[in-house]
C-alpha cells in the first residue's frame, strides 16, 4: 500500500474540482440574483450566456492586432487617413 505525502498532488484533484464546483455553483447562482432582482427570466438569460458564448474569441482578435503591430503591417495609409479623418470631424464637433 502507498501512502500518499503532503508533497503529492494526487490528493489535491477531488479538492480541486469541488472547489471549481462551488464556485461555479456560486457564479450561476449570482447570475440567478441578479437575473431576479431586474425582472429578467431565466431563460432570457440562458439565451443571453447562449449568445455571449457565440460570439467571436476576442482574444484572438487582440492577439491577431498585436502580432500585425509587431511586425510593423497593422497600420496601412488608409487606416491612418481615416484615424486622422477621424479626429478632425471630433475636433470640429
Amino acid at each position: 500500500m502507498r501512502l500518499v505525502g503532503v508533497n503529492d498532488s494526487a490528493w489535491l484533484s477531488p479538492a480541486i474540482t469541488l472547489s471549481r464546483n462551488v464556485q461555479l455553483l456560486a457564479k450561476q447562482a449570482d447570475h440567478n440574483l441578479q437575473a431576479a432582482n431586474c425582472g429578467i427570466t431565466s431563460d432570457q438569460l440562458r439565451r443571453y450566456n447562449q449568445e455571449v458564448r457565440n460570439l467571436p474569441p476576442r482574444l484572438q482578435l487582440v492577439d491577431k492586432v498585436r502580432d500585425q503591430i509587431k511586425r510593423g503591417v497593422y497600420e496601412t495609409p488608409d487606416k491612418i487617413e481615416a484615424a486622422v479623418a477621424s479626429f478632425l470631424n471630433d475636433l470640429k464637433g
